[in-house]
């Protein structure tokens, strides 16, 4: 029982964390001052049970939890300590950086309330892909931050914010094999002729070469 809590920590917690800033949206102004602290604490916790985990499992087999659907091995707990370490570390600085935003009337409280939301969530979906157990749980939790990132980059609202997280999420999908490229080295596909393979057209120019 205990081995299972220190399983699914990584996930439910940070979870829990976006749902308490959601909550917190409602009222930001009140709220916020209160907790601007959650986030790296819920980070702080998934950190030490992954730490824990590694510790009691260390010189044993995977451990499987939910029916199989979750599993963690020796890389898996490895891989649990880095997100954790690197999300304590981003979410401590998070609420002097956003008590500054606000400060300088660049966001505000409710904005510094999703963004912290948004940060737990992606917490939860890398968590969730390292213990994946499937390739379709695999999937769904990187698509996940795939999501979340988009609306963490975007979250200014600015032209050039929502174009960076268009890009983004497209070449993330990409990379992960959701979208197949349509051109290579600058070309792209045209009519297919019949009998034959299809042409290709491309927009670089070819300098002449002036013979010496």
């Amino acid at each position: 029982m205990k081995t299972h809590v220190l399983l699914l920590a990584p996930v439910v917690v940070p979870l829990l964390g976006a749902v308490c800033f959601l909550l917190a949206t409602l009222r930001p102004r009140l709220c916020w001052p209160l907790t601007a602290w959650v986030s790296p604490a819920c980070a702080a916790v998934s950190l030490g049970a992954a730490i824990e985990l590694a510790v009691t499992r260390s010189g044993h087999g995977p451990v499987t939890a939910l029916g199989g659907l979750v599993r963690a091995d020796s890389l898996s707990e490895f891989m649990l300590i880095v997100i954790g370490a690197v999300g304590l570390l981003a979410t401590a600085a998070s609420p002097a950086w956003l008590n500054a935003e606000i400060a300088a009337r660049r966001a505000s409280a409710r904005a510094a309330a999703k963004h912290s939301a948004l940060v737990q969530l992606f917490l939860a979906a890398m968590a969730a892909a390292v213990l994946a157990a499937s390739l379709g749980l695999v999937w769904v939790a990187i698509e996940g931050t795939t999501i979340v990132t988009a609306f963490l980059v975007g979250q200014r609202k600015t032209r050039q914010a929502v174009e960076a997280a268009w890009k983004g999420s497209d070449s993330e999908k990409t990379s992960s094999g959701a979208v197949a490229p349509s051109a290579s080295f600058g070309s792209r596909p045209t009519a297919c002729r019949k009998g034959g393979p299809p042409r290709t057209s491309t927009r670089l120019a070819r300098k002449p070469i002036h013979k010496a």
